[in-house]
């Protein structure tokens, strides 16, 4: 079984940035960390692997999430997580604290934690 820890992060923008059409965007089925809500990969001096985060979600009333990957190479597949993940909380009005565990794969749980 795989597991994965995501840490809630701090929004980069301001809900009132987006104004009142935010949701409606949204509706549209567009990938959440393509177009609203931000994408990063970075690395750490003298820490292996890469750190891959979301940013901005917030302004839609959901978490940002960030997880230490392997390397740039599982970049796809985060934000393939981080997408299905906000898009799934986005349309079921469910929510995330930290300590919940969710499953996102056949074998894959994801748990979050407050960013330290």
């Amino acid at each position: 079984m795989n597991r994965l820890t995501l840490h809630y992060l701090r929004g980069v923008f301001k809900s009132q940035e987006l104004g009142k059409h935010s949701l409606e965007m949204l509706r549209e089925g567009f990938p959440l960390t393509s177009l609203f809500c931000g994408f990063v990969k970075y690395e750490v001096e003298d820490i292996e692997g890469v750190w891959m985060r979301t940013y901005g979600a917030d302004c839609f009333g959901l978490p940002d999430f960030a997880a230490h990957a392997q390397g740039h190479h599982e970049g796809q597949k985060y934000s393939d997580i981080f997408n299905n993940v906000l898009r799934y909380l986005l349309e079921s009005g469910a929510e995330m604290a930290a300590g919940h565990t969710m499953q996102v794969g056949k074998t894959t749980f994801m748990k979050t934690a407050r960013s330290p």
